[in-house]
This record gives structure tokens, sequence and C-alpha cells, in this order.
């Protein structure tokens, strides 16, 4: 059977279009430099990197979280070092304070620093950051402690339990202290020792009007809330300790990931520049075929 010309242009051209399309798919994965740009190219290893990113992305997402949570602790060590050197101070006055050896005016002077440590620890206890307060537990929008004008000196009207923050499958950190903790508010910690608030505003006023012997019993209750802080600081440190050893483990999954996306998804540049040449010379011939069809003789007219 003769093929025709009108059979043999419709096959050429088909060629040529195949041949064009290879041609501007193998010129996209050299531009791209990807091996697999839709599913087609690679059902199985595509499927395989979209697992992979949707790893990544959850692990992006807990590395985010960890951040935050160490901004927060991070924020309130800050904040209990300060109350910490303001115990410091204050039981360094009530040792100078129970000698007794000091003169009136000497005395005032104790008990005014006394008073601006208490204030401190006051500033400390309703601490802010990013308008949220560091010691008031889940309810972080309210002031978690105000003065009663009475005995004990403070309340605190915070949440007891604190912020938690998921930072990886099954394990979560508590990104903050409490308030009633962190002072002893109402024995939260020891129901013998009194909170900080009543035990510093005792001194001043002993350190004004009291005996030796009444401003040295302040003493061991300074000791037990500065031990209590260090306490609490150490906490927070080992919970920052734990934060920073599972971004490391995530870190190192997610360079892992990148690694096998980009060994899957990328192209081997050289392989596809050789790919490309074979399909420019396979073009070029099927375009070469098309254009000698296109050219009329005088056989074609005597058929």
């Amino acid at each position: 059977m003769r093929m025709s010309n009108p059979m043999m242009s419709g096959h050429v051209l088909s060629w040529l279009q195949q041949a064009q399309e290879r041609l501007f798919g193998t010129q996209a994965h050299a531009a791209s430099g990807k091996r697999i740009m839709r599913p087609s190219d690679d059902p199985a290893g595509a499927a395989r990197v979209s697992n992979l990113r949707s790893d990544f992305a959850r692990n992006a997402q807990y590395l985010a979280d960890i951040k935050t949570a160490n901004f927060w602790l991070s924020g309130a060590e800050t904040a209990i070092q300060s109350a910490t050197d303001a115990v410091k101070q204050l039981r360094d006055l009530a040792v100078q304070g129970a000698s007794m050896l000091q003169t009136d005016s000497g005395r005032q002077a104790l008990a005014a620093a006394a008073r601006q440590a208490y204030n401190r620890l006051v500033d400390v206890a309703n601490e802010q950051l990013n308008g949220r307060y560091l010691f008031a537990g889940q309810a972080s929008s309210v002031a978690p402690f105000v003065a009663t004008g009475g005995t004990p000196p403070m309340a605190f009207v915070g949440s007891t339990v604190p912020p938690e923050i998921n930072i990886s499958p099954g394990i979560t950190v508590a990104a903050g202290i409490t308030g009633d903790r962190l002072f002893n508010m109402g024995g939260a910690v020891d129901p013998t020792q009194e909170d900080l608030f009543t035990v510093a505003e005792r001194l001043a006023t002993l350190l004004e009007t009291g005996t030796g012997a009444e401003v040295s019993a302040t003493i061991a209750a300074l000791d037990f809330h500065y031990d209590n802080l260090l306490a609490c600081r150490g906490d927070i440190g080992t919970r920052m300790q734990t934060c920073n050893m599972v971004a490391d483990r995530l870190q190192g999954l997610q360079d892992g990931a990148t690694a096998a996306i980009s060994e899957l998804e990328d192209a081997d540049l050289s392989e596809v520049l050789v790919q490309l040449g074979q399909e420019q010379n396979a073009y070029q011939a099927a375009a070469g075929i098309a254009a000698s069809l296109n050219q009329v003789s005088l056989m074609d007219y005597l058929w």
C-alpha cells in the first residue's frame, strides 16, 4: 500500500510535535535544575518528596514553638535573677541591721534600702514581656499580684497552671513559672514559711523599730526564699536545656530531609545536558523531514 503525501505529512507532524514536547520538557528540567517537576515525572519519588516536605513543615513548626518557649523561659530567668539579687540585698541589710551598731539615721537608711528592694520584688512579680505577665500562669493577660493594704501585703490572683508549649511529638514544656511558687504565696512551696513579700515588709519595719534579735530572725526566712529562687531558676535552665536538645535533634531531621529531597528531586545537570542535545538533534531531524515533505516536485504531478 502506497502512503500518500497527506498521510506521511500527518505522521511526520506527529513525530515533530512529540519531539518538540520532549525538547521543551528537557529544557524545563535544565532551566529549573529539577528532575521531578510534576508527579508524572516520577510518581514514587514525588510521593516520597511530598511526605518529606510534610515532615519538614511539621518540624519547622516545632522549631518555631521551641524558639517561643525559649523566649519566655529566658525572660523568666532574667526576672528571677533580678528577684534573687533583691533577696540577697535584703539579707545583707538584715545582717547589718542585726548588729544594732547603727545610728538612728543609719537604721533609717537600711529600712529605706529594704523598701526599695521590696518594690523591686513587686516589679518583678508583675513583670511583662510582649504584653504578657511572666508569672501569671495561663492567665497572662492580668497582673498576677495586687497589693492588699494589709497582711500579707500582696495577694496572688494569677493562675497556678503555667503555660505549656508542645515542642515535639509527646514532649511538652512549661514555658514559665507561676508566681505562687516563685514567692511561696499561700505556702505553695513550703506551708511553714511566709511569702517573700511578708518577710521583706517585716524586715523593713524591724530595721526601723525592731531589736537586733528580731531583725536577725528574718535571715533564715530570706535564706529559704533565696534557695527557692535558685531552685526556680535551675528549673527554668533545665527546661531550656530540654528545648535546645530537642531543637538540635529536629534540626538534624531537617537537614536530613533537605538532603533527601534534593537527592530525589534535583536533576543531574550533566545527564540533562546530554539528553538535551539528543532531544535537539531529534527535533531538528523531524523538522527537516517535515520541511522536505512540503517541497512539491514534478513527480508529485505525475502521480
